[in-house]
């Protein structure tokens, strides 16, 4: 189920605007994504900011911060 609701979000999150401003680092539907990862599985943010928390593929560069 978690993972059928999961490939929604990424749909949805591919069709978002991929701009940054100057400074950021990370894009808009990154830090989305961490929350909605967050939120889905019912965990704090600094929860999903581990990269242990995510499946093995999931991320290719580092993941943000907390407090991103």
């Amino acid at each position: 189920m978690e993972r059928d609701i999961w490939t929604f979000i990424r749909i949805a999150l591919r069709k978002l605007p991929r701009t940054r401003r100057r400074n950021q680092v990370y894009a808009d539907s990154e830090i989305l994504a961490i929350v909605l990862w967050a939120v889905l599985h019912d965990r704090p943010i600094a929860w999903a900011c581990r990269r242990q928390n995510w499946p093995m593929l999931a991320w290719k560069r580092n993941l943000p911060n907390q407090s991103c």
